[in-house]
């Protein structure tokens, strides 16, 4: 069975992105989260606004992978861009998590007893 990983990464933007339009920011994000994603398929981005609801984080960048050495890459990837060396972007915290744990230790304690 295939492992999934869903890290979040809680993120405030700076002046320097609030000072970009609405789409001069779509257009940078896509493009640039675009080429950091395209050579590893097994990663995904989704990102989500969260101003409205906390003043921890402005936004929330959720990350699935099935390859943890492939999600490092896109990180690193990221890093050298403009997202973080403007900065647009403040990392805050990282939050790395496993769907469903609980579904395979019980499947392994089947197999074992079996």
């Amino acid at each position: 069975m295939e492992q999934t990983y869903t890290i979040f990464i809680l993120v405030r933007a700076t002046k320097a992105w609030l000072l970009l339009s609405h789409e001069e920011r779509a257009a940078y994000a896509q493009g640039e989260f675009a080429s950091c994603l395209a050579p590893f398929p097994t990663v995904t981005l989704r990102y989500f606004d969260a101003e409205a609801f906390t003043s921890q984080c402005s936004d929330v960048f959720m990350f699935s992978a099935s390859s943890l050495p492939d999600y490092c890459a896109v990180m690193d990837r990221i890093r050298d861009s403009r997202l973080l060396t403007e900065p647009y972007f403040e990392f805050l915290e990282t939050i790395m998590s496993v769907e469903d744990t609980y579904r395979g230790m019980a499947e392994k304690q089947l197999k074992v007893g079996s």
